[in-house]
């Protein structure tokens, strides 16, 4: 029944720490706003990783994020959620790590900017070194394509 960590699970301890957020995300209506912020990530029991994000918008509103993500080994994928100040959905994740080892692409669905639907979403993490990470955002189109909705940049901070 209890798990000990595995190989899967101290990839995620690569992102335990302070870090410092550089972030720019794009509209489908072409609009593109950039925000700083600060993460705090934990893990739990070495099992699990939470990060919680704050920050302030261009607009001056304050956000807050908490992702949660873990590796699952009864169904070999990393899985976790995504929770936002700023919306009201629960986003799922579930992927697994790319073949370089670097990416750990998650799926998810989530509401359609438009407010009709759902629609599939893709949020990647990629490990660049040991203080600096990127976390992009790509939203799938009606044709199948992957429009690059958010970028950020992740920081060690000491």
């Amino acid at each position: 029944m209890f798990n000990k960590p595995q190989q899967e699970h101290r990839w995620l301890d690569q992102l335990v720490g302070q870090w410092r957020i550089e972030q720019q995300c794009t509209m489908p209506d072409g609009k593109v706003n950039q925000t700083e912020g600060t993460m705090n990530c934990r893990s739990v029991g070495g099992l699990w990783l939470i990060a919680e994000s704050t920050g302030k918008s261009d607009e001056g509103d304050d956000w807050n994020c908490i992702m949660t993500l873990g590796f699952d080994p009864l169904q070999d994928a990393y899985v976790g959620s995504f929770i936002a100040s700023m919306i009201a959905h629960l986003w799922p994740y579930r992927g697994k790590l790319d073949e370089s080892g670097k990416r750990l692409p998650l799926d998810s669905t989530g509401p359609k900017f438009e407010g009709t639907g759902m629609a599939r979403y893709r949020d990647t993490i990629e490990i660049v070194s040991s203080d600096e990470w990127a976390f992009t955002g790509e939203l799938q189109q009606e044709d199948a394509t992957w429009l690059k909705i958010m970028n950020s940049v992740h920081y060690r901070h000491n």
